[in-house]
């Protein structure tokens, strides 16, 4: 597990070899849009507000992991989730042109749901440098888990963990695949 490299769910059904933020899928491609819309179902709000440091809106970015996705896989089976697999693509920040001019690390510390502001203090300007730092499921997002489970909720994936956040586009033609369960 490289603590250089970040991830992006790979979805089935994508269409081409680029990764559009949310706002780009809209005169793209309608119906994708649609779709990653019904995944902020009751939480629309959220993909307007704007992102402290690179001064763009939440649906302007593509948001990456900088924690390896075997370990959010193992988070939702120690917590009693049912295993899944899931595909991924491995982003090379250097490789991908990520800079501190594009991207920003939201750390998700301050940050609740329902909240419509970002704090700006949650949010540094990326460093590849600080990736490592990054890793690691924090303890909110495990307790976040285990809370929703007990409750027989479904959690939000990344909700509480820390993620970079892109202003920009992706091709994933030549990005390496893992797949984990």
């Amino acid at each position: 597990m490289a603590a250089e490299l970040l991830y992006h769910r790979a979805r089935t059904g994508l269409v081409g070899t680029i990764l559009y933020p949310l706002n780009q899928l809209a005169d793209r491609f309608p119906e994708i849009h649609r779709k990653r819309q019904d995944e902020y179902r009751g939480r629309l709000d959220i993909t307007r507000m704007r992102v402290p440091i690179l001064d763009c809106l939440w649906g302007d970015v593509l948001f990456l992991s900088p924690i390896h996705p075997e370990k959010i896989c193992k988070l939702r089976t120690d917590t009693g989730y049912p295993r899944v697999t899931r595909t991924y693509f491995e982003v090379d920040p250097d490789q991908c042109g990520i800079t501190a001019e594009n991207s920003v690390i939201f750390r998700h510390e301050v940050f609740q749901p329902g909240q419509m502001v970002l704090a700006k203090s949650d949010f540094v300007p990326f460093d590849r440098e600080l990736i490592g730092e990054y890793s690691e499921i924090p303890a909110k997002s495990i307790a976040y888990y285990r809370d929703s489970f007990s409750q027989g909720k479904r959690p939000l994936v990344y909700l509480y963990m820390p993620q970079v956040l892109y202003m920009g586009v992706l091709s994933f033609d030549d990005l390496p695949v893992i797949e984990v369960t």
